[in-house]
């Protein structure tokens, strides 16, 4: 897919790739495996996450919030927390 081709077609890190290069390349890959993670949040009510109990009267503001954590532990499994630029995302 994608992925692939950013990893195929940008310098591997030896020869004349400088390192804005290579932290762009994997900027761009966290960014490809952001996409189907956010997806998947925005598509279903749960994020398909077995742990997150959906009853007839769990109030929607307690989905949301348990949602909200489920996607953040994705997330931060990604990101780096510790780089400003990162969290920001």
């Amino acid at each position: 897919g994608l992925a692939s081709r950013i990893i195929a077609r940008v310098p591997a890190g030896s020869g004349s790739c400088d390192e804005r290069v290579m932290k762009s390349k994997l900027y761009a890959l966290k960014l490809l495996r952001t996409f189907p993670l956010t997806l998947k949040y925005h598509l279903t009510e749960d994020g398909c996450n077995p742990h997150i109990e959906i009853r007839a009267d769990t109030p929607d503001s307690e989905i949301r919030a348990n949602t909200l954590l489920a996607l953040r532990a994705e997330l931060q499994s990604i990101w780096d927390m510790d780089n400003e630029r990162e969290a920001d995302i």
